[in-house]
């Protein structure tokens, strides 16, 4: 996993958004936080500077007791799975339910592409970010940089 800068974050890579709203998340991001493909996930949208979304590891939100949880209740079943397609606005935050199919693959719908601000077809860079999540970004100075690295592998398309 390459570090664009030094002491700067560490990126997964690219990832490639087909058009029917699938991305394939870096295995070694899903493995880093726990996240099980086959399983619904929690995503985040992104800073209006950067665009795209985070996805949060549930079970590391919980081991870390962060404040979200509170936020993202509605969005959990009484047994504590993920409820389908739930959407809830936070802060300036969207926060939304996504199915991860068991190739890691990430079903967006036009819905979430749209709040995401993720154009169609558009690469996307995975960075590993917080200790509950990683990120996906359209664009930035991060992304930026990203494009002058060409051992940063790309992940579908």
């Amino acid at each position: 996993m390459p570090q664009l800068t030094f002491g700067g974050k560490y990126v997964y890579g690219w990832i490639q958004g087909e058009a029917n709203g699938k991305v394939r998340l870096p295995s070694e991001a899903l493995s880093d936080y726990g996240i099980i493909p086959g399983e619904r996930v929690l995503l985040m949208s992104g800073s209006k500077t950067s665009r795209g979304f985070s996805v949060l590891s549930v079970p590391r939100m919980r081991l870390h007791d962060s404040p979200l949880l509170e936020a993202v209740q509605p969005a959990f079943e009484s047994e504590g799975t993920l409820l389908q397609d739930t959407w809830i606005q936070h802060k300036g935050r969207i926060f939304a339910t996504a199915e991860l199919d068991q190739d890691g693959e990430l079903h967006l719908t036009d819905r979430a592409l749209q709040a995401f601000g993720i154009p169609e077809h558009k690469r996307l860079l995975s960075i590993r970010s917080s200790n509950i999540a990683f990120v996906n970004i359209v664009q930035g100075p991060i992304v930026d940089r990203a494009l002058t690295h060409p051992e940063v592998e790309v992940f579908g398309g």
